[in-house]
């Protein structure tokens, strides 16, 4: 029933990259009332850059003024072009996410990179995410860790468990897991679900810290409260297996559902396992057939495999050999052995 999840530094620069303009530091206390417009307005015209940055925002968002993305980009330009890494890295925010602006990672590449040479510790990690995917930018991963390291080292999160994720995979810098776990721990307490996730993965292999299932769980628990999709199927596993909580194939098939629903295909295997045995839930073969097609679509070989046998078999779906045969050759084409022998392979 085990699944593996492949998740590398871009998996979490999926779920932390995305999507909020930064407010420039310091900012007002929570308690403080806030700026007038007409105060930011008056500010910015004065050259006063981080009220221009407030004022982008609110325009973006339409916070107590018409929502105004092209006006937003203005404010955000002028705040860059001022030499305020924040501005520089709202503006990155809105080419990269074509917010007022079409969408133009290579902009976005050269206004993160301008941002942390400003100081902004995010503009750091959003320029090393862009050189580790290589968008519109050659691929360099020893470039992508330095700038992690530039943001990690300035207190971000983030940037902390993309550097721990690259030692732990040894993808710009020589493969580490005890300093992984160090930075993937960094980041877990600075609230980021998918280092927790990761670290996680360590204490669950027993790599670079000794092995313990029950931190392990907790960890994919953590993240997956956080709606971490493969975390919620990692801790699906945990219940199944009976590792680090006592083994439930109830609350398991809780979990994959969870999983399955959030996008993650091992997640949608692993239940339509459950429903097609009866374990954990009742058996139900139509059921297990849809979340096999969904895992098969999603690019799990063995649910391809599960998939034909149900047409094969006529289980949950109309008997169809053709049907069948045809998703026996994806999954030998994923790699799954049982499915070139179904396919008459050998």
């Amino acid at each position: 029933m085990r699944g593996s999840v492949a998740r590398g530094l871009l998996g979490l620069g999926l779920l932390l990259g995305a999507a909020t303009w930064a407010q420039p530091s310091p900012a007002p206390p929570a308690a403080a009332q806030p700026p007038s417009l007409e105060r930011l307005e008056r500010e910015c015209t004065g050259g006063e850059l981080k009220a221009c940055t407030f004022l982008g925002m609110l325009h973006g968002r339409g916070d107590g003024v018409a929502k105004d993305l092209p006006r937003a980009v203005a404010l955000f330009q002028k705040a860059c072009d001022g030499g305020l890494g924040t501005g520089c890295y709202n503006l990155g925010v809105s080419h990269a996410e074509g917010l007022g602006v079409a969408v133009d990672p290579k902009q976005a590449q050269a206004l993160f990179q301008k941002a942390c040479e400003g100081g902004h510790a995010g503009g750091c990690d959003r320029a090393g995410q862009g050189l580790h995917a290589g968008r519109d930018v050659p691929r360099d991963d020893k470039r992508a860790a330095a700038l992690f390291q530039k943001a990690c080292d300035a207190g971000h999160a983030a940037g902390c468990g993309h550097l721990g994720e690259g030692y732990k995979s040894g993808q710009g810098v020589p493969r580490d897991d005890k300093r992984a776990a160090a930075l993937l721990q960094k980041a877990c307490d600075g609230d980021v679900p998918v280092a927790c996730f990761h670290l996680g993965g360590l204490y669950a292999a027993g790599r670079g810290v000794p092995r313990d299932d029950t931190r392990a769980a907790r960890l994919f628990e953590r993240a997956c409260q956080r709606d971490d999709a493969p975390a919620c199927f990692r801790f699906g596993v945990s219940y199944a297996e009976g590792r680090g909580v006592e083994r439930d194939l109830g609350h398991a098939a809780v979990l994959y559902q969870k999983a399955c629903t959030g996008g993650e295909p091992n997640g949608c295997y692993n239940l339509a396992v459950l429903y097609g045995r009866g374990q954990g839930v009742s058996r139900d073969d139509t059921r297990a057939a849809a979340l096999a097609e969904q895992a098969c679509t999603g690019g799990v070989a063995v649910g391809c495999l599960a998939l034909g046998d149900l047409y094969r078999h006529g289980r949950g779906v109309a008997v169809d050999a053709q049907r069948a045969s045809a998703l026996y050759e994806k999954a030998c084409a994923g790699g799954v052995k049982q499915g070139c022998q179904a396919a008459g392979r050998r």
